[in-house]
């Protein structure tokens, strides 16, 4: 049997269908906990300057209206609940601050900074799994231990 152009472009269409349906049941897997947040809102440049100077800070960029940016903010969010005290985690949102965007060289949403006195120590880009943002913290913060050394 000869393949045909048709061939290839029917199994894209199937394929980028199936990857379509297959992202969207995993975003509505878990119905996200709007009881209560832990993020604290970032809403201008006072408080987004003095809220990252210091410490290690997980910083969530997000537009309104963003299933995706939603489903990330409430992983982060599960993080957050149970190590608040020890680690600031923040959201901005770009719709309403987009100068953050180009400052902090933000190209797509959800994106999130973890910073260590207001330097990058590492990117988020998309959508992570509680479970996988549980080892990033980890690490971030015995990366963070390590520096203060």
């Amino acid at each position: 049997m000869e393949l045909k152009t048709w061939h290839f472009v029917t199994a894209l269409i199937l394929f980028t269908g199936l990857a379509y349906l297959l992202g969207n049941w995993q975003l509505k897997k878990r119905p996200p906990d709007k009881t209560t947040r832990y993020l604290t809102e970032l809403n201008d440049e006072i408080s987004i300057t003095d809220s990252l100077s210091s410490g290690l800070c997980f910083v969530l960029f997000y537009t309104e209206n963003s299933v995706v940016c939603d489903k990330m903010a409430d992983n982060l969010n599960r993080v957050a609940k149970n190590k608040q005290h020890e680690t600031g985690f923040f959201r901005l949102n770009l719709d309403k601050y987009p100068g953050n965007s180009e400052k902090y060289m933000v190209s797509g949403v959800p994106t999130v900074l973890i910073l260590k006195d207001n330097n990058e120590i590492r990117r988020i880009m998309g959508i992570v799994p509680e479970q996988n943002l549980e080892l990033i913290y980890s690490r971030a913060t015995r990366e963070g231990q390590t520096a203060l050394r």
